[in-house]
């Protein structure tokens, strides 16, 4: 019927079986953390992407700031500490009536 090498190529060929199942096992739990790496990866792209975005407001708000630090020295060349705390609740005021 089944003759020795028959049997033991067929072992073999069991044993094959095994290791490439066992191959595929790993491949599939590999491709799952790649898989997560690559959504971090998108995450971290767009977290960039936004922040560059953020960063070109930045001279916008820095001249706005150079503006405002001139306005409050010649305020308080002119009306002393006082004068300034009162311009600076008056320029918030100001600036709530128009964000209504």
């Amino acid at each position: 019927m089944f003759g020795s090498d028959e049997i033991k190529k067929a072992l073999e060929a069991v044993e094959e079986l095994k290791k490439l199942n066992r191959n595929l096992e790993i491949m599939h739990e590999d491709t799952a953390k790649i898989s997560a790496i690559h959504q971090d990866l998108r995450s971290l792209a767009s977290g960039i992407r936004d922040l560059g975005e953020k960063l070109k407001t930045v001279p916008v708000i820095a001249k706005h700031l150079s503006v405002f630090n001139q306005i409050m020295l010649q305020v308080s060349q002119k009306a002393g500490t006082v004068g300034v705390i009162h311009s600076v609740i008056d320029g918030f005021t100001e600036f709530a009536k128009r964000a209504k």
